[in-house]
């Protein structure tokens, strides 16, 4: 329990680290990939570092002190209390730990159910080369891996064109992946406030990509900006899924307008 605890500790503190350094100096960069490459691999480090052995960095030049303390009477009641004390801490953060991650692994799998029903409810249609689920109107646009849901029939209008594009960015580039992963990762570290930062730091730079992409695409950003707004309603289903109208659309447009950084 003691080691659990430990390798807890060390995970969080390395995630927090790593996500200041995202935050003091990459975070209002336009290098998008370069921003999402470093979140996914800085968290995936965080997770490897409390297993890593760094002794051979500090062998060299090791020096050896000796401080002299009043002695210490030990009793065998006293050792037993400590440990009787000790063990029942660790016995309930244990505890509190293992509630927090059946709850959050309960969660990611409802998630996973959610989507299942939708495409059993509404059916997966192929068409130019896309996999399409068209939901009703209750539910904004979204993809997950090579999946698009969208809520009109009509693709060849040049709103839904621009939808289909921009979720087309998010399957090529495996977006996808990055929220499975983030998601495992909450389920393991539910309680580290930066893991959420990291959520929310990696769905707004998926969104920054898509966005880029159809913009790349002569999209003009004006017309793309007016279609934001006007899909800005609709239900999200839930955070395993890139959502078109996500609450960024401020700051989409903010990175779609902004000068790119040198």
């Amino acid at each position: 329990m003691n080691n659990l605890i430990t390798i807890l500790l060390q995970v969080s503190i390395s995630t927090g680290a790593l996500f200041l350094i995202y935050y003091t100096f990459l975070r209002k960069d336009t290098f998008f990939k370069t921003n999402r490459f470093y979140l996914v691999l800085s968290i995936v480090a965080s997770l490897l570092i409390p297993f890593i052995d760094f002794s051979f960095l500090f062998n060299g030049g090791q020096q050896v002190f000796m401080v002299l303390l009043d002695p210490v009477i030990i009793t065998p009641d006293g050792i037993q209390e400590s440990i009787n004390n000790n063990n029942n801490v660790y016995q309930i953060i244990t505890a509190m730990y293992l509630t927090g991650v059946f709850i959050f692994s309960i969660r990611f799998i409802f998630q996973l159910l959610q989507l299942t029903r939708l495409i059993n409810r509404f059916w997966i249609t192929k068409q130019e080369g896309m996999r399409l689920v068209f939901t009703s109107q209750e539910y904004s646009p979204f993809s997950f891996f090579n999946l698009i849901f969208i809520n009109h029939h009509n693709i060849d209008s040049p709103e839904v064109r621009k939808i289909l594009q921009h979720e087309s960015v998010h399957i090529r580039q495996w977006h996808s992946l990055d929220l499975i992963l983030i998601e495992l990762v909450t389920i393991v570290l539910w309680f580290n406030p930066f893991v959420w930062f990291y959520r929310h730091a990696i769905k707004s730079l998926h969104e920054y990509l898509a966005d880029e992409g159809v913009l790349h695409s002569g999209v003009d950003v004006n017309v793309y900006s007016t279609l934001l707004f006007e899909q800005g309603t609709g239900i999200q289903i839930n955070d395993l899924t890139n959502n078109f109208s996500k609450s960024l659309i401020k700051k989409r447009i903010i990175m779609m307008t902004k000068k790119k950084t040198a």
